[in-house]
């Protein structure tokens, strides 16, 4: 994540986990002046941006939110930071956790 800061200099970022019990994503990492609102908020699976590649699995970069159908705006009215563009990527795990 931090190369990536690196490579793309964003504002702002966040790594997005799957909670599967409630089928939620939570900002396990956010970087930047929302941070400390992002990591209290919860988005539901399929809601907003990083909801939808969550349930498609599929990279979505989207230059200009303001045109996308999917961008959820309660976000920034919650950080009061104005989001431009977003680019999102599903991460995969094999890893299985045991008792």
């Amino acid at each position: 994540m931090e190369k990536m800061a690196e490579y793309f200099r964003p504002d702002t970022w966040s790594l997005l986990m799957v909670d599967e019990e409630k089928d939620e994503l939570y900002f396990a990492i956010a970087v930047g002046a929302a941070a400390e609102v992002l990591s209290k908020e919860r988005l539901k699976v399929g809601e907003g941006i990083a909801g939808w590649v969550a349930r498609h699995g599929q990279l979505l970069i989207v230059p200009n939110v303001e045109g996308d159908a999917r961008f959820f705006v309660a976000l920034d009215e919650i950080t009061q930071v104005k989001t431009r563009s977003v680019i999102c990527v599903p991460l995969r795990s094999n890893i299985a956790c045991s008792e």
